[in-house]
């Protein structure tokens, strides 16, 4: 019964939500409650009918039968593939490694018989004396060097390796070689010159930007008869010997490839994808792991960045990395195709089980939807419509149900309407109420304000009359004090009144900052002297002269936050200090006064509110200064925050933007 229950719900409120979503939350929230309510009301009614009900919803029988298919041909789809895709992988892997073995011996082969070369040629007896000669001599006209360059031609011809063979001093002057153009240059600038000095090696291949070429050199020392080295012989490899070691693609595919690079990421070797470039810098997972000396194989992102699945090994021979790589999309084609074909199966499954469920799904939904078109006219407004639904199932109760729940829907919706009314009625008296109570208090305060000056003024001349003793110049002091106190608690109710009624407007016009801070710093000189405070005030050289702003809203911020300074600060000092920070005018008046607690760090903007509340308090004031001062900021889009702990004073930071309000 609920899930049935449940499932109308749903399918009014998101299926047909169009027209119940114009309703208000509130009767949104009764026509749910009351569906709900009256549904368990005919639940407890209906017991006897209830127990009949043996059945399910179509949709959640279609949906088993459609998780009942899809989940064990998905299982049975992520095992087989993935078992058929790690045979694969493994296979490529193993593959890919017997290559890279393969190409790294014929490449340790191939710069072997360099090696031999350079041998066979320095370890002629016959034509030692004449190359150890050719380099010791201070000008090569002085030595047999046209005999060495015969027979490093005739060798070169005899052999396949290199390309070129080029005799040279210790000093880098080529003193023969098989290329005239390099006779009388020097080779000291040359990447392996200085490596070829200590040993006979192998030197990584490098590009030479000169040429635009790559080379790949290999050097054996020249040694005089006494064994000392006096130059050094070198032969350039013919790189498209190793090119054609290396452009094999015998068990590679379509996909597959051999390929160099040194020790600087340059590709070395050609590919065999005409987007590549040659000596071009290429970085991936498989070429970092062969520069860091690693040898292995795995599946990662090639250097074209498509998944690949890649051999790889150093070869400290040549420096260089060797990889041999696939594309996983070729190497990992059958699991694949069996992939799809599982896909297919689960397809077909899933359409011949949701044409199963689906006559049981239309039997069980078609009174729904009638009962679901009653529900969305009820919910549009329509309060006249019943359902017509007649099942002795869950179904029918349901009908019934919503049938009683629609009756009391009408009645409840009429009463929430009746207090609705009622309610706009005593909104609309409380904000009369609220309006005549600003306006008294904008009219009492402006009527008490006239008496109190003129009291204020009289008092004022009684007391320069000269005429009163001692004790009559404190008595008049103090009604001046007091009349004082009083308009200023007057001024600060019609300044909040005006705010908090929207009637006070800002008017920004340009303000003489600086004059304005000289001249209230004057006036609130007096406050220091009377209470022996030491009162510091400080503006920044690049705070401007000027500041739109408004003014009057500008003057009572700072009097009313210095004012507070000197009323709760016995002993120490009063700081003002006005700065300039991104764009705004930043205004601190800190003390070394009583402080105000943590919890009271908000509270205290609040009318009426001050740090000693007591009855005993010996601080004056009514409470308002910090709320007006707030609400000025606000206004003028600005912001008032404190620093403080109780018994370490506090700091007040007023921040206004340089435009103005």
């Amino acid at each position: 019964m609920r899930c049935e229950f449940f499932f109308i719900v749903i399918y009014v409120r998101f299926h047909k939500a169009q027209r119940f979503v114009n309703f208000s939350v509130s009767r949104q929230y009764i026509i749910l409650s009351a569906l709900w309510m009256d549904a368990m009301g005919a639940e407890t009614q209906s017991t006897h009918d209830e127990r009949r009900f043996r059945g399910r919803i179509g949709v959640t029988l279609t949906l088993f039968l459609v998780v009942l298919a899809i989940v064990p041909n998905t299982v049975l789809t992520v095992l087989v593939t993935r078992a058929a895709n790690e045979q694969a992988r493994v296979q490529a892997e193993n593959q890919l490694e017997s290559i890279v073995e393969f190409r790294s011996q014929e490449i340790q082969r191939m710069l072997e018989s360099g090696r031999d070369v350079l041998n066979s040629v320095v370890e002629d007896t016959l034509q030692h004396a004449r190359i150890t000669t050719t380099v010791e001599a201070r000008d090569r006209r002085l030595a047999p060097a046209e005999q060495v360059d015969e027979y490093l031609t005739e060798i070169l011809e005899d052999q396949n390796v290199f390309t070129e063979l080029v005799l040279y001093t210790l000093d880098g002057e080529v003193r023969s070689a098989t290329n005239a153009d390099l006779i009388g240059h020097s080779v000291a600038g040359a990447p392996y010159f200085l490596a070829s000095l200590d040993g006979n090696t192998v030197h990584p291949i490098y590009y030479d930007e000169a040429t635009g070429e790559l080379y790949l050199m290999s050097t054996r020392v020249v040694t005089a008869v006494s064994g000392g080295t006096v130059g050094v012989l070198a032969g350039r490899h013919d790189l498209n010997v190793l090119y054609d070691l290396l452009s094999s693609y015998v068990g590679l595919g379509s996909t597959g490839e051999t390929y160099l690079v040194n020790q600087d990421r340059l590709l070395v070797s050609p590919s065999r994808f005409e987007d590549t470039v040659l000596a071009a810098a290429y970085e991936s997972e498989g070429i970092n792991r062969a520069l860091a000396g690693q040898s292995g194989a795995a599946s990662y992102e090639g250097y074209r960045q498509v998944p690949v699945i890649g051999a790889y090994r150093w070869l400290p021979t040549l420096q260089a990395a060797l990889l041999a790589e696939i594309d996983q999309a070729e190497a990992l084609q059958v699991g694949y195709q069996i992939e799809r074909l599982s896909l297919l199966a689960a397809f077909i499954l899933v359409v011949v089980s949701m044409s199963l469920g689906l006559g049981l799904t239309l039997w069980i939904t078609r009174p729904l939807q009638a009962l679901t078109k009653t529900a969305t006219l009820v919910a549009s407004g329509d309060y006249s419509q019943r359902t017509d639904v007649a099942r002795t199932n869950e179904v029918g109760q349901l009908a019934y149900a919503f049938n009683k729940m629609t009756d009391q829907l009408v009645q409840t919706i009429g009463e929430l309407d009746k207090h609705i009314e009622d309610l706009k009625e005593a909104k609309a008296r409380v904000e009369e109420a609220s309006r005549l109570k600003d306006d008294f208090l904008a009219v009492m305060s402006h009527e008490l304000r006239t008496p109190l000056n003129a009291s204020i003024g009289l008092l004022g001349l009684l007391e320069m009359d000269g005429k009163l003793d001692e004790e009559g110049i404190y008595m008049v002091r103090r009604a001046r004090a007091n009349n004082n106190r009083l308009l200023d608690l007057i001024n600060n109710i019609l300044d909040i009144t005006r705010i908090e009624a929207g009637r006070m407007q800002l008017v920004p016009s340009e303000v003489d900052l600086r004059g304005m801070v000289t001249r209230l710093a004057q006036d609130m000189e007096i406050l220091a002297e009377q209470k022996g405070l030491e009162f510091n005030v400080q503006i920044d050289d690049d705070v401007p002269q000027t500041l739109h702003t408004d003014p009057d809203a500008l003057l009572k911020i700072s009097t009313n936050l210095l004012s507070n300074a000197f009323k709760f600060t016995a002993h120490g000092s009063v700081t003002w200090q006005i700065m300039r920070q991104n764009g705004h005018i930043v205004m601190k008046v800190k003390d070394t006064g009583i402080g105000i607690p943590a919890h009271m760090h908000e509270t205290i903007f609040e009318r009426f509110r001050q740090v000693d509340s007591s009855s005993k308090r010996v601080h004056g004031g009514s409470g308002l200064g910090l709320s007006i001062v707030q609400r000025l900021c606000q206004a003028m889009k600005g912001s008032v925050h404190v620093e403080s702990a109780l018994g370490e004073g506090s700091t007040f930071i007023v921040t206004i933007p340089l435009s103005g309000s």
